[in-house]
């Protein structure tokens, strides 16, 4: 049974919006409605999806599509490169927030691609986005195993994310 439609890992803000739309009229063709989560992607250290995009103009760019119910981030860096980010979606969406990192920016070992965030170390993060930023959905992306999603469950399972008060731009 199909509970949401999650538009993952969008290095762009076109292809972002594109996805959501389609997905928007395909519901309404079958006579659904689902809960519809978009999630945006970071690539670097500059924070910003492929071709430029910040967060902010992100947010921009998805607010007039109110079909979208969760607007949030996942893959490309680990959650140490999102805080700026994810501040950013709680203070300017009222939307529902998620968050699923990679464990860590990717590295390379030999011919071999390695995440370096630990489980306990990927759980405080996340602990840290739902209790001061009021992350609704959290997770992991790249690089988490079994053990990284139990830590989180273990840090986080049952707490209520934190109040916000977004100013939508």
């Amino acid at each position: 049974r199909v509970v949401a439609i999650l538009v993952g890992t969008c290095f762009d803000i076109l292809q972002a919006k594109c996805v959501a739309i389609t997905a928007i009229e395909e519901m309404k063709k079958a006579g659904v409605r689902l809960p519809l989560m978009v999630q945006l992607t970071i690539i670097d250290q500059n924070k910003k999806m492929l071709p430029g995009t910040d967060i902010p103009a992100a947010l921009v760019a998805l607010d007039p599509i109110d079909e979208i119910d969760v607007v949030g981030m996942n893959c490309g860096v680990g959650p140490d490169l999102m805080l700026s980010a994810v501040k950013t979606l709680s203070e300017s969406s009222d939307r529902f927030i998620s968050v699923l990192p990679n464990a860590g920016l990717p590295q390379k070992r030999g011919d071999e691609t390695y995440f370096p965030l630990q489980p306990a170390e990927l759980a405080e993060w996340l602990d840290r986005f739902v209790t001061e930023f009021g992350v609704n959905i959290v997770g992991g992306c790249c690089g988490t195993t079994a053990e990284h999603l139990q830590m989180v469950v273990d840090r986080v399972g049952g707490k209520r994310p934190a109040k916000r008060a977004p100013k939508v731009v």
